[in-house]
C-alpha cells in the first residue's frame, strides 16, 4: 500500500529534476487533486492544461510506477460561479461555499 501524497510528490519532484517544465507547470497547480486509496485523480478546468496532462499520462504513471493517475475535465458552470460571486459581494468570508 502507497500514500498515494507520496506518489504525486516523486512524480513532481521527477518532473522538475528532468527540466519538463511545461508538464512540470500543468501539473503543478490542477484545479483539484485526490488522493484515494488507489489513485491519484486530477480535476482541471482548464482544456488546455487537461489536453498536456493526457497526452503525456502514460509518462505521468510511468513515473509514478504504475497505473495510478487518473485525469478529469470538468467545464465550469458559468452561471453557478456568477451566483457564487454574487453571494460572496452580499456575505463577504462569512459565507463557505463548498462546490
Amino acid at each position: 500500500m502507497f500514500d498515494m501524497s507520496d506518489v504525486w510528490a516523486g512524480v513532481l519532484k521527477s518532473l522538475r529534476e528532468s527540466g519538463e517544465a511545461v508538464l512540470f507547470g500543468a501539473c503543478s497547480d490542477p484545479d483539484d487533486i485526490e488522493f484515494t486509496r488507489d489513485d491519484v485523480v486530477i480535476t482541471t478546468h482548464n482544456e488546455s492544461v487537461y489536453m498536456i496532462l493526457k497526452k503525456y499520462l502514460d509518462t505521468l504513471n510511468k513515473l509514478a510506477g504504475g497505473d495510478y493517475i487518473k485525469i478529469n475535465f470538468a467545464k465550469r458552470d458559468n452561471q453557478k460561479q456568477k451566483t457564487i460571486e454574487k453571494l460572496k459581494e452580499i456575505f463577504g468570508e462569512k459565507l463557505k461555499i463548498e462546490v
